[in-house]
């Protein structure tokens, strides 16, 4: 039998979050198995393999997660669960993080990135195809 640990981690794996990193906005990130092989796509999309340098940063701590940002240099991070808020569920208050950004290149950043997430949950939710996504995908290169 399965430990509940286990199956909250199973559960979170591949949702895209809000992760906040102190000093930092709420920025879109996607969930991911740190035991990802190379190849894994899910729902079309393949899934980028942490890199060895980031799995020596894995902590034993309970209910840590590694997280993808969807930043323009796809940066990788470790952070606690309590540090993963929903995103895309609500437009609201996805738009009220946005405003969190005080300076104008990071509000520039965080939009990009949440039109990348969002992106990213259409293709997973079915509501485009994946040539759509990957002909949108080249609009934010």
């Amino acid at each position: 039998k399965k430990s509940a640990a286990k199956k909250r981690k199973q559960w979170y794996q591949r949702r895209v979050r809000g992760a906040k990193c102190a000093g930092y906005p709420a920025y879109p990130a996607l969930i991911v198995d740190p035991s990802t092989t190379p190849g894994f796509t899910h729902c079309g999309i393949p899934i980028p393999v942490p890199p060895p340098e980031v799995l020596k940063q894995r902590t034993d701590k309970p209910f840590t997660f590694l997280v993808l940002f969807f930043d323009t240099r796809r940066t990788w991070q470790w952070l606690p669960h309590r540090k993963l808020l929903p995103l895309g569920q609500d437009e609201e208050k996805d738009a009220a993080k946005l405003l969190e950004c005080k300076k104008s290149a990071a509000k520039k950043s965080v939009t990009g990135a949440y039109k990348r997430a969002t992106l990213h949950l259409q293709l997973v939710n079915g509501e485009i195809t994946e040539q759509e996504y990957f002909e949108k995908e080249k609009e934010f290169e």
